[in-house]
């Protein structure tokens, strides 16, 4: 396999026809004899091909610890949105979504960052951690009764203030660097499209769920939308922090170190 393909490096359809005759042979020949006809523009091309097939699947550089800490947050995000059904709180619930909702979600969010990357900077994460709580005070001791336009606004802006604060978080209290700002903003476009992609797929799949049950004479509307659908929607955005940017740099600069070839001695 060596020498055919260092004889036919110029013959693209003997390549591809020992390509497809035995892919694995033919990629560790390749490997073999690159040093040799690196100066080739057919071998840069394979070499570009093969090394794009070689690429790390995200899905499969998952850890168990990774995967333990997403259904951790996805439980406790769970958890804290179903607290007025667990304890029997007399709150009504529209209430408590609009006060909750988002600091729930970010909460999440931020949960999950702190767990993968730790704490490099411990007393600018406890003025996090104490914001964060103090908000929860904050827009839960506000009274229920009411609607006026001071109780409409920190409805608004709590919302921004959590999502800043995740944002202080995600950088890892570094908010001066540019470049961990920019990964900010991409992380937060990503999330916004596979969320989308997410609620799309969970409502066509529940629509599709409660069909099957009320064709067989079961109403499970109600039970679904407080159990299934509410607990899903807080908890799908910390199903997807695993898929951040940081993981597809740190696959790529894998990829790039297990390809580069080591120095070659000068010779004498």
């Amino acid at each position: 396999m060596n020498d055919k393909i260092k004889t036919n490096i110029g013959n693209h359809e003997v390549l591809e026809n020992l390509y497809r005759s035995d892919r694995k042979a033919f990629k560790t020949a390749f490997k073999n004899v690159y040093p040799e006809i690196e100066n080739h523009e057919a071998a840069k091309f394979w070499k570009t091909r093969l090394d794009y097939d070689d690429r790390d699947d995200i899905l499969k550089s998952f850890s168990a610890k990774e995967i333990f800490m997403v259904i951790s947050v996805c439980f406790i995000t769970a958890f804290l949105i179903k607290i007025p059904d667990i304890f029997s709180l007399n709150i009504p619930e529209d209430i408590f979504f609009f006060r909750n909702g988002a600091l729930i979600v970010f909460l999440g969010l931020a949960l999950y960052r702190t767990l993968i990357k730790g704490i490099s900077k411990p007393e600018r994460m406890a003025s996090a951690a104490i914001i964060f709580l103090a908000s929860a005070l904050y827009i839960n001791l506000l009274p229920s009764g009411e609607n006026g336009a001071a109780i409409r606004l920190a409805y608004i802006h709590l919302p921004l203030l959590i999502w800043f604060l995740f944002g202080f978080v995600y950088t890892g209290c570094d908010f001066r660097s540019h470049e961990k700002r920019i990964d900010f903003i991409r992380y937060n476009g990503d999330l916004a499209i596979v969320y989308a992609l997410i609620a799309i797929a969970g409502g066509l799949l529940s629509a599709f769920t409660i069909g099957l049950f009320d064709s067989i004479g079961l109403n499970i509307e109600e039970f679904y939308s407080r159990n299934i659908i509410l607990t899903g929607a807080v908890s799908a955005p910390a199903a997807r922090a695993p898929l951040d940017p940081d993981r597809r740099g740190r696959a790529d600069r894998r990829q790039c170190r297990r390809h580069r070839r080591p120095a070659q001695p000068p010779r004498a």
